[in-house]
């Protein structure tokens, strides 16, 4: 019971290798995903700490299925969030801090992590349920991320995902997320981005009527920015 987070932290403090893969119990890698990843982290400079593939998204009985988006439908992880991301290019984006503003697009389960770099990124935060969305932007302002375009893992779709039963408090955790990164992303030229992003998340909890959250978020002073 001590939380994902801190559950996560102790895991990666305990572990012996050079990289740290995780996965979650519902999800499943494909057999061959930490060679493959492994592999091509081994052609990388160190300035790279993450290498990454796709999820290919699956239900309940692990057949593969399509989710939708914007009157679209996909059928992996990777390619349906960054539908929203206007102008992504998987060649020269991926990983790139200002994109984490938009979505959280990186399959962790299809990650494998340099494990130095996790130490040096600060391991993941203890006070976010959004723990692996947190943790791309602090590592993503430190080293590089590489894509591998395969799908090596598989997410598990089904009623009982954390973003579908605790969406309103993953609202408010990324919102607590964005305030930590808003002095970084003002003096680095995404402020546009970070205005569009969390201004658009206190929005929707209005629309919601969470009145107390919208209230705790909105700052009277910046209404403008509604407008």
């Amino acid at each position: 019971n001590m939380g994902l987070s801190a559950t996560l932290n102790k895991g990666v403090n305990l572990s012996s290798g050079e990289y740290i893969s995780l996965l979650a119990s519902d999800d499943y890698w494909e057999l061959n995903k930490i060679e493959i990843l492994v592999n091509e982290f081994q052609k990388l400079g160190d300035e790279y700490g993450v290498v990454s593939g796709d999820a290919k998204f699956v239900d309940k009985n692990g057949k593969n299925t399509k989710k939708a988006k914007d009157g679209k439908t996909y059928r992996s992880f990777l390619h349906h969030a960054i539908a929203g991301i206007a102008g992504f290019d998987l060649a020269t984006d991926f990983g790139r801090y200002e994109t984490f503003i938009t979505d959280n697009y990186v399959p962790a389960m299809s990650t494998v992590i340099r494990k130095s770099a996790l130490f040096d990124a600060g391991l993941y935060d203890e006070e976010h349920i959004t723990e692996d969305w947190s943790f791309w932007f602090k590592i993503s302002k430190l080293y590089k991320f590489h894509y591998v375009d395969r799908s090596l893992a598989n997410y598990r779709i089904h009623d009982a995902n954390t973003v579908t039963i605790m969406s309103d408090r993953l609202t408010l955790d990324l919102l607590e997320i964005l305030i930590r990164e808003r002095p970084f992303c003002y003096e680095n030229g995404f402020s546009d981005l970070w205005d569009m992003r969390y201004y658009g998340l206190v929005l929707s909890l209005l629309k919601k009527k969470k009145i107390k959250s919208f209230l705790k978020h909105f700052s009277w002073k910046e209404a403008g920015k509604f407008v």
